[in-house]
């Protein structure tokens, strides 16, 4: 049954106001007690286990795993295959994403490493917006030619096994998926 402020007051022969602030005060109180216990038997918070990396750290834990360079001559495809290796790796290492586009940087080499520079050079104060998801996307624009890829899809969607063995047409099945 629920029990009112009126009902209280008539019983012990206080006010209405009087007692609600006398329960609201005996409420702070417990909850003061409350917290307090909670304080002396919860331990002090801990720091992360794991710091945050510095970039001179990641980028020495990055040159350790001896990532391909990339020129950004030959074989279209190449952009491709050096993006998923350094995604395996920077996956290994647990790279943070403020680092990934550092770290790619370092393995641009030639032609590849000029264009960037040309690149950002005409966009001052830009460059450290880049994510990674935004430097792959500039360097498959670049390196990577819509005209090329188009191709590689009508490839992909005329692909037949032919007089291929199963495990020939299942290699270029593969190749060619990524279109």
């Amino acid at each position: 049954p629920q029990v009112s402020c009126q009902y209280l007051s008539a019983i012990f022969g206080y006010s209405s106001r009087d007692l609600c602030a006398s329960v609201i005060s005996q409420s702070i109180i417990m909850c003061s007690i409350i917290l307090n216990f909670l304080n002396v038997q919860m331990p002090p918070r801990r720091e992360p286990d794991h710091p945050v990396p510095t970039q001179a750290s990641v980028v020495a834990q990055f040159r350790d795993y001896h990532a391909e360079k990339f020129s950004g001559q030959g074989d279209p495809r190449i952009v491709d295959e050096w993006i998923q290796g350094l995604e395996f790796i920077f996956e290994v290492m647990e790279c943070p994403e403020i680092y990934r586009v550092l770290c790619a940087q370092l393995q641009l080499t030639g032609d590849a490493r000029l264009w960037w520079n040309a690149y950002w050079s005409m966009r001052p104060g830009e460059k450290a917006g880049c994510t990674w998801e935004m430097f792959k996307e500039l360097i498959r624009e670049k390196y990577y030619p819509t005209y090329y890829r188009a191709e590689m899809e009508r490839q992909f969607l005329s692909l037949q096994q032919g007089t291929r063995t199963v495990d020939e047409y299942e290699r270029e099945f593969t190749r060619l998926t990524a279109f």
